[in-house]
């Protein structure tokens, strides 16, 4: 789906229940990200155009946006990638997410659950 087709689906009409987020590079709309939340879960969903897939952006969005929704009091923060999408289990896993051992279903597809594990502060 071209990203144009995706921010006219995605962003604007499901809130507060979900927030979406441009990623941006160099002043251009190169994906989505969103929040959502329900009575018992919190997740993240993210859309990153092919062509701009494998240099970083989604990691590194999807990783300032866990930690902002941790320090927000969002525990037990879930994405749920296609288990056989490889590339995005690592994307998701560079954001600090970490695979529960658990699998789900979503549209007919077999996912993978992973959980936000925020990077602790060893310091000095």
């Amino acid at each position: 789906m071209p990203l144009e087709e995706v921010i006219e689906k995605y962003t604007g009409r499901r809130e507060p229940a979900v927030v979406v987020y441009l990623i941006e590079a160099g002043g251009c709309a190169v994906g989505l990200i969103q929040a959502w939340q329900d009575d018992v879960e919190r997740g993240l969903d993210m859309f990153v155009a092919a062509d701009e897939q494998g240099c970083g952006r989604g990691p590194a969005a999807a990783q300032a946006l866990a930690e902002d929704l941790s320090r927000r009091g969002w525990h037990d923060l879930t994405v749920d990638p296609a288990v056989g999408n490889a590339a995005a289990i690592r994307a998701w896993a560079r954001a600090g997410f970490v695979a529960t051992g658990r699998r789900g279903l979503d549209d007919g597809h077999e996912t993978l659950l992973m959980t936000f594990r925020p990077q602790t502060d060893s310091g000095p």
